[in-house]
């Protein structure tokens, strides 16, 4: 698979989060470029609404009742099971080929 097809790749979780390795080892496998970025200053800083994504990933991290790692992919949010479903679809859908079918009419 081709790195370009995700355009915006980033894991949001801590230091020392083994789950959190694990997402940044296999991202880096399936050779994904992402950023890591911690989450805990979008936690502890927070000052309301912000236009650089953060309260998408707060909101992310309350809906998977506060487990990391949360990885944003083109804008939309994740665990780190259902990113890597998300991935993997993605890829599916991008390495398989259009199937042409022939319609033959025959004539009685």
């Amino acid at each position: 698979m081709s790195s370009t097809t995700f355009d915006n790749v980033t894991v949001f979780g801590k230091l020392g989060c083994k789950l959190c390795e694990a997402s940044k080892d296999k991202l880096k496998l399936m050779n994904i470029p992402f950023k890591f970025k911690e989450i805990q200053p979008f936690i502890d800083h927070h000052n309301g609404w912000r236009k650089d994504g953060s309260v998408d990933i707060l909101a992310a991290y309350h809906m998977y009742d506060q487990t990391l790692p949360i990885i944003s992919i083109d804008g939309l949010c994740f665990n780190y099971p259902e990113a890597m479903k998300f991935v993997k679809m993605k890829q599916a859908k991008i390495s398989v080929a259009p199937v042409k079918k022939e319609v033959i009419l025959v004539s009685a």
